[in-house]
């Protein structure tokens, strides 16, 4: 048995989700060889909430990075929101024509209004 996957998250609700994170921290520390006293001590978080972690009982985002940082992996977290221009460039033509006609379309509403009298 290889570890929990995400890549059917899309048909997942936030439970299975949650269910998901619980079972893939579990062999993480499993592959530790540690103990979930050890390993809550070791992340700051009490024996019994690291259990009910497990168990997939603790919906506590404080707990989740408590054990994310204690795995090492806090830098992970980038990957979930990388870094992207604010506009991404066009893929394919229609795109570019769409985005130069929309851009034409808002520069000319914005000229009209600023032209437009005030009331």
């Amino acid at each position: 048995m290889g570890l929990p996957r995400f890549d059917d998250l899309d048909r997942l609700n936030s439970f299975a989700v949650r269910a998901r994170l619980a079972d893939r921290v579990r062999a993480e520390r499993l592959k530790l060889n540690t103990s979930q006293a050890s390993f809550a001590l070791w992340c700051g978080v009490s024996l019994r909430t690291y259990k009910r972690f497990e168990l997939n009982e603790c919906d506590s985002l404080e707990v989740f990075l408590k054990i994310v940082a204690g795995l090492g992996r806090l830098a992970g977290l980038e990957g979930l929101f990388p870094a992207q221009p604010l506009r991404p460039s066009p893929q394919t033509v229609s795109e570019a024509m769409n985005r130069l006609k929309f851009e034409h379309v808002t520069a000319e509403r914005l000229k009209r209004k600023r032209a437009s009298p005030r009331s």
